[in-house]
């Protein structure tokens, strides 16, 4: 508020500033592949705050703020209560797409998942004041269920899209094997950029939050154009013929992305089998 007033003074309020309410909303802070929601809300004009800054800077502050925050609120996932912060956050990953199905809301675009999640923390707010004891039941049911995918190292898209027929199963298996010597070919050329940038990212930052933009920048911008080009000199001094470097050269970046989805369907193979064989043998925590 105090630039946007100064900048708006030293030009006598002739330039017309406006300021942009923008709201960011992260699926994960710290994952790989989360979804990240950039809402904008409606300009803020501070031309007609003209006379009462120069009469009371303070007080135009003070407008100016209640001004962004009020449009800003909308393009905003607020959490206000620190006790059931991470029940609300978790509900929103467990009950969301249910949610959004009972009260027949749309939720093909991240924008409707936004309105959703919204709706989801104002029927809560609502019950929390009618009924306290009720929220903080469902606060330890929350907590139990999160404990218990941690436990069997669960995602919870492993019970909500379960249970999961042995053909699924046998065609998961067969396309996985199928991709394997690709992926092994990958593995191979593309390892190192990522074990080496992740193992860098944890040493030497200990906020989970920068981690993954830590081994974006030096996996992505440092090592692979440095490691790409070593490689191929190394594969054009063994083989010699350009035919042989040059599509290895233009395989290794395609293989790359190929190897990070192969692991990570690799990862929800191997969880619907131990979720499956959990459910055939009725373990106690997959009947509760």
């Amino acid at each position: 508020a105090r630039i946007a007033f100064e900048v708006e003074d030293q030009c006598d309020f002739k330039l017309g500033l406006k300021i942009v309410p923008t709201g960011i909303d992260y699926s994960s802070y710290d994952n790989v592949r989360g979804r990240l929601t950039v809402s904008f809300g409606d300009p803020i004009t501070i031309i007609d705050l003209k006379d009462l800054y120069r009469q009371d800077p303070q007080a135009a502050f003070k407008e100016l703020n209640n001004r962004i925050r009020t449009h800003i609120e909308p393009h905003m996932i607020e959490i206000p209560w620190e006790d059931i912060y991470f029940m609300v956050m978790d509900l929103r990953i467990i009950y969301g797409k249910r949610f959004r199905k009972l009260k027949n809301l749309p939720g093909k675009t991240l924008f409707n998942k936004f309105d959703s999640d919204k709706e989801l923390i104002r029927l809560i707010s609502l019950e929390r004041e009618t009924h306290p004891d009720a929220i903080s039941r469902l606060n330890l049911e929350v907590m139990e269920y999160w404990k218990l995918l941690l436990k069997h190292n669960f995602r919870n898209h492993v019970p909500e899209r379960g249970p999961y027929s042995f053909f699924r199963l046998f065609l998961n298996t067969l396309m996985l094997t199928i991709g394997f010597p690709i992926h092994l070919y990958a593995l191979i050329n593309n390892y190192h950029l990522y074990r080496i940038p992740a193992w860098i990212s944890r040493k030497f930052f200990k906020d989970p939050q920068f981690r993954s933009t830590v081994a974006f920048v030096v996996s992505l911008v440092v090592m692979m154009p440095i490691c790409y080009i070593l490689q191929t000199l190394v594969i054009g001094l063994i083989f010699k013929h350009w035919w042989i470097w040059v599509p290895y050269f233009l395989t290794l970046l395609p293989t790359a992305l190929y190897m990070m989805h192969y692991m990570f369907a690799t990862r929800k193979w191997f969880s619907r089998l131990r979720y499956t064989w959990m459910m055939h043998k009725k373990h106690p925590d997959i009947l509760r």
